[in-house]
């Protein structure tokens, strides 16, 4: 194995360029009259193939097939433009290809690999078209959720409001029961004043009837001996006055 520093291995080209392996050894012999005789694997004096090393010269060579392969291009066109840009390199290729590489006709169409690398962008599209049309529905998610919020947040203080009225409605039945029951009482208070008012005036005047009637007795009457003079009969028109008790007198009557 060649320990040359400048010579890199294919798993490290591979990494470099981005595309598998066997991608790698099919451009190498596709391209291999544009590259060194290590990418192929230099024939030794026995006539065996050796391992395969790049030069720095390989890699940018198979770095512009790359861009040129993924700008459209077939191996074909790839093959025709090197030629133009390397004319002194393109030689045949020496020793035997490899048993697991099968040789690509000058005419042929692009590798599998790029139909494969196609489907991958492919899926990779619909992929990020997914992502895409998700992050929609999760945006939209999160607007309705915002207006959820925003509505439950109306609806909290549409309570809070009427939390607070009906406290303030129950403040006032309350002062209004207050005020009632106190009317009641004073209404209470006033009827029982007055029937002790009534008390007191009726024992007031139970008391003057009778001092009156003590002094209806008291007064001395006339002598039967000398009689009173007579007294001018009523005129026949006018009645005889009725004689009023005390309640009558003091109601009026």
């Amino acid at each position: 194995m060649s320990t040359d520093p400048t010579l890199t291995r294919p798993a490290d080209v591979a990494r470099a360029l981005g595309i598998p392996a066997s991608t790698l050894r099919r451009w190498s012999r596709r391209f291999a009259p544009f590259l060194s005789a290590e990418a192929n694997g230099a024939i030794r004096a026995n006539g065996t193939r050796g391992h395969r090393r790049y030069t720095p010269h390989d890699i940018a060579i198979l770095t512009q097939c790359k861009e040129l392969l993924s700008a459209g291009n077939n191996f074909q066109q790839v093959s025709q433009i090197l030629e133009s840009s390397y004319p002194a390199q393109a030689v045949a290729v020496e020793g035997e290809i490899d048993l697991d590489e099968t040789p690509i006709a000058p005419s042929a169409a692009p590798a599998t690999d790029l139909v494969r690398e196609e489907e991958a962008a492919n899926l990779g599209q619909m992929l990020a078209q997914t992502l895409s049309a998700l992050s929609g529905s999760q945006q939209m998610l999160i607007t309705g959720q915002q207006s959820e919020r925003e509505l439950l947040g109306i609806v909290l203080q549409d309570n809070f409001n009427l939390k607070e009225e009906n406290k303030k409605l129950r403040e006032r039945m309350l002062e209004t029961e207050r005020r009632i029951f106190e009317m009641k009482r004073n209404i209470e208070k006033d009827r029982s004043d007055e029937r002790e008012r009534m008390r007191q005036m009726e024992a007031y005047l139970f008391q003057l009837q009778r001092q009156m009637d003590d002094l209806i007795r008291r007064t001395p009457r006339a002598s039967a001996s000398s009689p009173a003079p007579a007294a001018p009969p009523p005129a026949p028109s006018e009645p005889a006055p009725q004689k009023r008790s005390i309640w009558q007198w003091l109601l009026g009557k």
